[in-house]
């Protein structure tokens, strides 16, 4: 071989190792000097926690979030970065979030796209537009307000009438929607849809012994408390059954009747009034509330989930969950926990 050939041979096995090499250098960079180690972004639908938001925005802030170089609506702080708080130009183009040292209270509608924080309440006329707000006493918004990511209030978080909720919605106290508002997301010991009655005592289950599953029309025993009903299943009114119960078509359960267990069935489930189910409701189909009735387990349907007024879903000692693409709570409805409407929640009726 010539001096010229072994040349080319060494120049051209040297290209090759220098092209199949170059790939690589991407990646070799990466492990040497790492640039993707902070958390990655957590998009609005991905956190299961309904007041992840809140609680990372209360950490962001050191606590109670007054210790940060913000704008201050406080009258009692002269900062160059303080403006009016009923200024509703200076709302409307902020650019920085809101950090709010006492009670807040618009009188005019607003629409705020930064983050608020409010020390204790944070009240404002209806109309109104916020991103998200956190308060560590209440959240009171008027009717046909919007919140457009996510909003919690320390004691409690309160909309008017056909206002909206979207995203996120969470309370360590109570959570009240009046009649006409949308929601998606919302946690909360104590979840109120409309104006909720005094509730009445429930009416106490037949003595005597249960009554037994057995005795039902096509009633299969499949071992322990377990029973299942191949086609449609009416469970008799005023009765107290011991045992869970799945149906392959449509499960109708009398009024006044108590089940101690689960329930689920494919085509549809109905309570009747003031019936009572100690475990969890789950269906393919609508789940249907009539007035008075109640589950102390979570409630899941892959349709619709409808609740009549003075209908309890969990308890105050007992939260628990509803979940379906479709939520329609009528005025005077409670839930304890979670409510999630994954496509569109709604609070209708009268009062």
């Amino acid at each position: 071989m010539s001096p010229i050939e072994l040349t080319l041979m060494v120049v051209f096995v040297l290209g090759t190792m220098t092209f199949l090499t170059l790939p690589f250098l991407p990646a070799w960079q990466e492990w040497r000097h790492p640039s993707d180690e902070a958390a990655l972004p957590v998009p609005a639908h991905d956190s299961n926690q309904v007041s992840h938001f809140a609680n990372s925005w209360r950490k962001q802030r050191g606590g109670d979030g007054l210790n940060t170089p913000s704008v201050d609506t406080s009258n009692e702080l002269q900062l160059q970065h303080m403006f009016d708080v009923h200024d509703v130009q200076a709302w409307n183009h902020i650019d920085a979030p809101v950090v709010a040292t006492k009670t807040v209270v618009l009188a005019t509608p607003v629409e705020c796209l930064r983050p608020v924080h409010a020390a204790v309440d944070f009240r404002a006329v209806g109309g109104s537009t916020f991103s998200s707000i956190m308060s560590s006493g209440w959240i009171k918004l008027g009717p046909l307000s919007r919140v457009t990511e996510w909003a919690h209030g320390d004691k409690g978080l309160r909309l008017g009438g056909f206002s909206i909720g979207l995203r996120r919605l969470s309370s360590d106290g109570t959570i009240e929607l009046a009649k006409g508002c949308c929601f998606e997301r919302m946690h909360a010991p104590a979840v109120q849809f409309g104006r909720t009655p005094a509730r009445s005592e429930r009416p106490v289950p037949p003595a005597g012994s249960p009554s037994e599953f057995s005795e039902l029309p096509g009633m299969e025993h499949r071992g322990g408390h377990l029973y299942r009903v191949n086609g449609n299943c009416t469970v008799p009114e005023n009765r107290h059954y011991v045992g869970s119960l799945i149906v392959t078509g449509i499960l109708t359960i009398g009024a006044f009747t108590r089940i101690e267990g689960d329930v689920k069935a494919r085509q549809g489930i109905r309570l009747g009034f003031h019936a009572e189910v100690l475990g969890s409701v789950i269906c393919e189909d609508t789940i249907h509330f009539l007035a008075g009735s109640s589950a102390n387990g979570p409630v899941t349907s892959e349709t619709n989930v409808l609740l009549d007024h003075g209908v309890q879903v969990g308890h105050e000692h007992g939260p628990t969950s509803i979940s379906a693409p479709t939520i329609i709570a009528e005025s005077g409805a409670v839930a304890h926990g979670t409510v999630w409407a994954r496509e569109a929640g709604v609070v209708w009726g009268l009062a």
